[in-house]
């Protein structure tokens, strides 16, 4: 009984303490909703909903909030920037473009991409709008960071995964590109971004030196200074303050601006969009995939992929361009082509190939994609002024047929009703992007990265190329391109008697020097029985009559032993303004004979031994300057002789022997150098006439002293190592002999 009783005594306890408490709270909230202190405040503002539902001329933008949701999300947490366009606004373009101005008639999903597209997750002030950089507010006292260069802000709108159509290549390194019809493959790509919408104000005008034609050119209305534009629309009057961020007024509606596959994907490009697909790249996104409702409970997700397009520079799906930190003050620029477009240039310059442009290799591909893309955003002053390309060439008006443009949210877009030819078109190199004849030269030069080596307008060059046939009859070259894009290059080594890959690292390196001494960076001038052509890499090719070498006798195949003439003949059917380019049946090999081993025997070694500009002892020379050039006149024993040389103090030796030798030109019997006056190793100076066939050395009254230059004692070049591991030299010395002795004047 006493347990009975106790259990009864501590239940009613519990309860009078529990209807005490609820009373207590409730006389609480009764005394605390009288007092003046917890009111809230007639002057506060409300919040983002509840200031726009307050503006009479906001009641459409208030309803879609309403409908879609977010009057709620703006209300309850977070801070935003509003940008609302008025009722008069929102009117018209909804009669536009959907035909009715009803919000209840307005499909949902435009609802929300409308709302989303005009707010921004941050409290963006007028000033705060202005006042960004990509590393952060500028300062006006920090000229590295005083302009407000940051022109683009994130909005709320997030655009949903998306799933494309793949072609799986398999293979020691399988591939997926995107295909625009149905496949039996999908993969679904991860959006790791919201849209950003582009700002223009003074300021950053003013930095990126854009007039009102350059805003005008993509939004099709002036822009005037002392305004802000989100996008296409004006922003009006001052902002309104809300609990937690502004809401500013604009004169327009503006739809979310695509990205650049999005607008891409209207009709008019789908050839050009396939050409950037072919060199789609995707990865497995393991934590977006993990991170999909339900994947951690162990029900079935869609796995998530990156998509990206390493070798264009630019991804056309993705909103962040570069990195999420430089977004806010970049845009890519892209042109694009239309269909016909494309067609036509087709069957203008590569129908060579093929008959679709799928028979044209991967890289050239590449080539015409890269020379539409822009690293920077494109405006109507660089069109103008001129840009360029990711190709390196230099884009102007005169370039470029526009058909249409529209800013993009991740790119600058012009449609064009014509390509824009590839520099690589129309240099030396256009044979090997236009006939399928020397394709095994253009993916050797692709795979070496030289491409880019042979369109520099202001060189001169001598290109000798090397035609497949040629090179498969000695097995030189064997070149396959993969269904990648990249190439396979094989030869067979004569000395190891076997294939071996050329783009392995035992050979690279050796085979991109071949390439190099195919390359000259100077004409053919036509005028001496030898001319002597310097190549890319700093050494010489010999032209003499129809025939050339690299001053050592060429070979048959790669590392063969049996020596052959090379003869070539100039390519003629493509137009090249400037440069030559020669079809050759082998390719070109060089000396290794160093500036010594060209003076070894004579007396004038000995005495340039003598007065410590060479040290037999260790067979090397002292006086050259690795990044120097010399010509030296080596005058005959018996010339020395005649002048008792061998008695001559020691500092009337070493000016001597220096006046014959030229520092900074290596000056041939080709007449290529000029009349004049040239330096000596010390710092006297010498006059030289070098003539065709010929090298006359003049006294200081321009009275000929010398001029019976014999071809077998001329020209002889002496190689300096440059590379051992390669093997590699390069030409920095020119000696002639002479059978005379040049007295300093």
């Amino acid at each position: 009984m006493k347990i009975i009783n106790r259990k009864k005594k501590q239940l009613l306890t519990r309860a009078i303490l529990g209807f005490l408490a609820v009373s207590f709270c409730t006389s609480c909230v009764d005394r605390f909703d009288q007092l003046e202190k917890y009111q809230r405040p007639e002057w506060l503002a409300g919040k983002i909903y509840t200031q726009i539902s307050d503006q009479e001329n906001m009641t459409i933008f208030s309803q879609f909030l309403t409908d879609t949701g977010y009057d709620k999300i703006v209300n309850k947490t977070g801070t935003y920037a509003a940008f609302v366009p008025t009722d008069s606004v929102m009117k018209i373009y909804l009669m536009d473009k959907y035909g009715t101005s009803n919000p209840s008639e307005i499909d949902s999903t435009v609802k929300a991409n409308i709302v989303k597209y005009h707010i921004l997750p941050m409290p963006w002030s007028k000033a705060q709008l202005q006042s960004l950089s990509a590393r952060g507010w500028i300062s006006m006292t920090d000229i590295s960071n005083n302009e407000p260069t940051a022109f683009k802000r994130k909005t709320l709108l997030r655009e949903p995964n998306k799933t494309y159509n793949v072609q799986r290549f398999l293979g020691s390194n399988p591939f997926e590109i995107i295909v625009p019809n149905n496949s039996s493959t999908k993969y679904t790509v991860y959006n790791n971004s919201p849209k950003y919408v582009p700002l223009f104000f003074d300021g950053f005008m003013n930095a990126k030196g854009l007039s009102t034609a350059d805003y005008s050119f993509y939004f099709n209305r002036p822009y005037e200074a002392g305004e802000i534009y989100y996008a296409n629309a004006k922003m009006i009057g001052d902002e309104i303050f809300a609990e937690n961020g502004f809401v500013y007024t604009v004169d327009k509606v503006v739809e979310p601006l695509k990205n650049a596959e999005q607008i891409l994907e209207t009709g008019k490009y789908a050839t050009f969009l396939q050409l950037i697909h072919n060199n789609s790249v995707f990865e497995y996104n393991q934590s977006a995939t993990q991170a999909q409702e339900g994947a951690d409970q162990g029900a079935e997700v869609d796995k998530l992929y990156d998509l990206s397009y390493p070798t264009l520079y630019i991804d056309i799906q993705d909103e962040i361009v570069s990195t999420y930190t430089y977004t806010v003050e970049r845009n890519n620029g892209l042109l694009a082509p239309t269909d016909e477009a494309m067609a036509v240039f087709f069957n203008d310059y590569l129908k060579a190939w093929g008959s679709n442009w799928n028979a044209v290799p991967k890289g050239i591909q590449r080539a015409v994609v890269k020379a539409h893309i822009a690293l920077e955003p494109v405006y109507k002053k660089n069109i103008t002024s001129g840009f360029y390309n990711y190709n390196g060439d230099i884009v102007d008006e005169s370039d470029i047929s526009i058909d249409n443009a529209s800013y993009g949210s991740n790119t600058t877009f012009i449609g064009l009703k014509k390509v824009i030819v590839p520099k690589f078109f129309s240099s030396v190199s256009a044979p090997l992007y236009l006939d399928p004849s020397y394709s095994f030269f253009f993916g050797s030069y692709k795979e070496t990265g030289l491409l880019s080596a042979l369109k520099d307008p202001a060189i001169d060059y001598s290109l000798f190329l090397i035609d497949n046939a040629s090179l498969a009859a000695d097995s030189s070259l064997l070149v396959t391109e993969l269904t990648n894009g990249r190439s396979e290059i094989l030869a067979f080594d004569r000395v190891e008697l076997m294939g071996v890959n050329m783009l392995s690292s035992s050979y690279r390196d050796i085979f991109k020097r071949k390439l190099y001494g195919q390359i000259g960076v100077q004409p053919i001038l036509g005028q001496a029985k030898r001319e002597f052509i310097e190549t890319l890499d700093g050494r010489h090719i010999v032209v003499q009559n129809d025939t050339v070498s690299g001053g050592a006798p060429s070979v048959y195949g790669f590392n063969g032993d049996s020596t052959v003439t090379v003869v070539f003949s100039e390519i003629t059917n493509f137009t090249i303004p400037k440069g030559h380019v020669y079809k050759s049946n082998g390719w070109l090999k060089f000396p290794t004979t160093s500036t010594y081993q060209r003076l070894a025997g004579t007396k004038f070694l000995a005495l340039l031994n003598k007065v410590k500009l060479a040290d037999t002892s260790n067979s090397r020379l002292i006086f050259p300057d690795e990044t120097e050039r010399y010509t030296i006149f080596v005058p005959s024993d018996a010339a020395l002789n005649s002048i008792g040389a061998d008695n001559l103090s020691l500092v009337e030796l070493k000016k001597l022997l220096s006046f014959h030798i030229v520092k900074g030109k290596l000056i041939f019997t080709d007449g290529r150098q000029p009349k004049g006056t040239y330096r000596t190793l010390d710092n006297q100076f010498i006059n030289l006439d070098p003539q065709p066939d010929n090298l006359m050395i003049l006294d200081k009254n321009q009275n000929v002293l010398w001029n019976q230059l014999l071809s077998p004692k001329s020209n002889l070049i002496g190689m300096y190592l440059q590379n051992s591991s390669e093997n590699y030299f390069l030409s920095n010395t020119v000696v002639h002999r002479i059978d005379t002795v040049i007295m300093p004047y």
